[in-house]
């Protein structure tokens, strides 16, 4: 009968236990129900803002790009400088060379 009543006494405890780790369980189960993280407004807000400014400062940088394209694009040349002056330094020389051909033959008559 002792070993019975132990065992009985052992069961209660037990069952105690059971009952306040369910009743914690549930206490908790609650809480986490109750508790939620609510997206408002103002935190959408601030992330459009961030959003809105980095794309901002992404359009400033290909505005800048375009304009310093525009810029090199007015003062290329379609002949490179070089030959432009050799063409000009050759169309000298060949009228030199015709005027001076041009004072020979009018010397010789």
């Amino acid at each position: 009968m002792k070993k019975l009543d132990e065992i009985m006494e052992l069961m209660a405890d037990e069952m105690q236990d059971f009952q306040d780790g369910l009743l914690q369980m549930k206490k908790m189960t609650e809480e986490l129900n109750t508790r939620s993280i609510p997206i408002t407004t103002e935190v959408m807000e601030k992330q459009l803002k961030f959003f809105f400014q980095e794309q901002e400062k992404r359009d400033a940088l290909i505005v800048e790009a375009i304009t310093a394209l525009n810029q090199k694009l007015k003062k290329a040349y379609i002949l490179p400088k070089a030959l432009g002056i050799l063409v000009v330094t050759c169309l000298i020389l060949l009228l030199v060379i015709i005027g001076y051909l041009i004072l020979l033959v009018a010397q010789t008559f």
